[in-house]
Parts: structure tokens; C-alpha cells; sequence
């Protein structure tokens, strides 16, 4: 009995040490098949084809997409980058509103968010600048301006819900 035991055992670790090397291996791959890393140059361009309007001052971008204004900022030697979005003052936030944009962040927002800085609300994407890909950036600024339209009402960057429920997420339950 204890034989049989120690060779499914052994079997069994065998198995996923090959598993492991196979799927680090794939991981590899599909990370040398990836994109180059992310410039400033090529972030512009994105941002220039997905905007009605945008104007670039460095590292900087302001564009609007359909009735939305968006602004870019990155910081190379930090390798950050963010897409935010003004929505109103924070003074003006009920406390419903708050509880919305927590159940927002966690259900139905991904990988945009909302958050406060210096009083005012934004719809906002973080993420490292030289690993994101040409899609993440399209998302991004689908997101942060979704973010913003559907503020007051399904809190949502209109991509999917993730988890929970939709009414949970809609109707801060």
C-alpha cells in the first residue's frame, strides 16, 4: 500500500514539475511575443488615433473622447503611467455616492477606478508604462471614460462585471 501511495506521489509531482516547466515556458514565449515596451512616442500615437482632440505637452496628454475629457501623465524613470478623468468635486459626493464607487472599484469598474486627490473625483487607470500593450491602452480610455459616463448610475466601466451580482453592484447591496 505505502509502494502505491509513494508512487502516485512521485507520479503526481513529476507531473506538475512538467506542467510547471511546460506552462513557465509558455509564459516565456508569450511574453518575448509581446509588444516592445511601451515609449511615450508610441503611448501618443494611441492616444492621438482614440481621441477626437488631444494636445501633448512632454509627458502629458489632455484629449477628449466623445464628451469626455481625459488626461494622460507618465513618469519613465517611475515606469507609472495614469488615464484620469474629472467628475466632480468631492465635497459635493453623498455618502451613498462614496459607498457606489467603493462597490464600483470592486465589481464593476476593473481595471479603471474611482478615486479622490486634491478634492476632485476622477475615473482613473494606473499601470506600469513599459508593460502596457497598444489593447491595454484602447481599454484603458474605454474604461476611464465609461467610468465617467455611467457615474450616478451603474458606476461601471461598461467592460463586464466581475464577480458579485449586477444589481449588488448597481444598487450599492
Amino acid at each position: 500500500m505505502q509502494i502505491k501511495y509513494l508512487w502516485f506521489l512521485s507520479l503526481t509531482i513529476s507531473a506538475s514539475l512538467v506542467v510547471s516547466l511546460v506552462l513557465a515556458d509558455g509564459l516565456e514565449q508569450d511574453y518575448s511575443l509581446r509588444q516592445a515596451r511601451m515609449t511615450l512616442d508610441r503611448l501618443g500615437g494611441i492616444i492621438k488615433a482614440e481621441a477626437d482632440t488631444s494636445m501633448r505637452n512632454n509627458n502629458f496628454w489632455l484629449f477628449t473622447k466623445g464628451d469626455v475629457q481625459l488626461m494622460c501623465v507618465c513618469d519613465v524613470k517611475s515606469n507609472r503611467m495614469r488615464i484620469v478623468a474629472p467628475i466632480s468635486a468631492a465635497a459635493e459626493l453623498s455618502a451613498e455616492q462614496k459607498d457606489h464607487m467603493l462597490l464600483a472599484n470592486f465589481h464593476s469598474a476593473l481595471d479603471a477606478r474611482y478615486a479622490v486627490s486634491d478634492g476632485v473625483v476622477y475615473a482613473a487607470f494606473i499601470h506600469p508604462l513599459a508593460e502596457l500593450s497598444d489593447s491595454e491602452v484602447r481599454s484603458a480610455i474605454r474604461q476611464v471614460r465609461e467610468c465617467v459616463r455611467t457615474f450616478g448610475g451603474t458606476y461601471s466601466s461598461g467592460e463586464l462585471i466581475f464577480g458579485g451580482d449586477r444589481n449588488s453592484a448597481q444598487d450599492g447591496k
